[in-house]
């Protein structure tokens, strides 16, 4: 966890460590952002998250709001029925029908990656959907770590204006996150953790709650702001989100990105659609 920045496993999680260093070498990027992209990766790169809203993000998710907006003002249903977590996903082709994303990896958020990365990068997949509050927080709403490769880059952009009461993410700083990671360990052994929950998702999370209640708030960052605020933020930082006060909502895609040692290409996106196949890419170098 310390060298690869993931919980999937000692065997496994050099695999995609290992693949991003062969990205830099056959295809190494040296980029120039602008002030605003290296002050979000120096953060991130010290805290496992960052957050930037650029007038071209803002213009952007302005843009789509508004498209879907009006569709849902003439009648159309735009959304999947929600569920038992209170999510209701994108009933269309989210890419195809706003190729205003495309502009946003085109401009800012590509900046962010290749910056990152130092290679180039590709959509393992991205979603659009909306949060609403149901009853007691469940699933994603609740303290987590997504536990995928150390190299995906979870990144999530809001379509409207946030405050706390819309429910935005909640993350841990990378280092506190590692801490509880290693606590979390020697708890399971010794079986600390079976009075926590009936399942081992509540156990870990329950334990995770009581933690950070017991530390304070302080642990917690929750970044807010205008329309076209991107949040990137390492998948496996504790994090939790999706819970909206009542009567509140939240509309907002979420990304997870990878390197790639081929160059990026958006266009193929409008033939391949960035729906989601699966929690995470079984194999690094795969074309997608």
């Amino acid at each position: 966890m310390r060298l690869h920045r993931s919980r999937i496993g000692w065997r496994v999680a050099p695999i995609y460590s290992n693949y991003l260093k062969y990205c830099k070498k056959v295809n190494p990027l040296t980029t120039q952002p602008s002030s605003n992209i290296t002050k979000a990766i120096e953060e991130f790169e010290l805290r496992g998250f960052t957050h930037f809203c650029t007038p071209n993000t803002n213009a952007i998710a302005q843009k789509i709001k508004h498209k879907m907006d009006h569709r849902e003002a003439n009648g159309e249903s735009i959304w999947h029925d929600r569920t038992e977590f209170g999510n209701s996903s994108y009933a269309g082709d989210a890419w195809n029908d706003f190729p205003e994303l495309e502009e946003l990896f085109r401009e800012e958020l590509g900046d962010f990656l290749t910056t990152f990365y130092q290679t180039h990068y590709k959509i393992f997949y991205g979603t659009l959907y909306r949060s609403e509050r149901i009853d007691d927080r469940i699933g994603s709403q609740m303290w987590h770590s997504d536990s995928g490769p150390g190299t995906c880059i979870n990144i999530l952009y809001y379509l409207q204006e946030t405050t706390p009461e819309d429910g935005p993410l909640e993350v841990l700083e990378w280092n506190k996150s590692l801490e509880l990671f290693i606590l979390e360990k020697k708890l399971w052994f010794k079986g600390k953790l079976d009075s926590y929950g009936d399942t081992k998702r509540d156990q870990i999370s329950n334990w995770y709650t009581e933690r950070i209640n017991a530390e304070g708030q302080g642990l917690v960052h929750q970044p807010c702001g205008p329309a076209g605020l991107v949040v990137p933020f390492l998948n496996n930082t504790i994090h939790r989100g999706g819970y909206p006060a009542t009567g509140r909502n939240r509309t907002a895609l979420v990304f997870h990105c990878y390197p790639s040692h081929k160059p990026t290409n958006l266009s193929r996106y409008k033939v391949t659609g960035i729906s989601k196949v699966a929690p995470y890419c079984k194999d690094p170098s795969a074309d997608f």
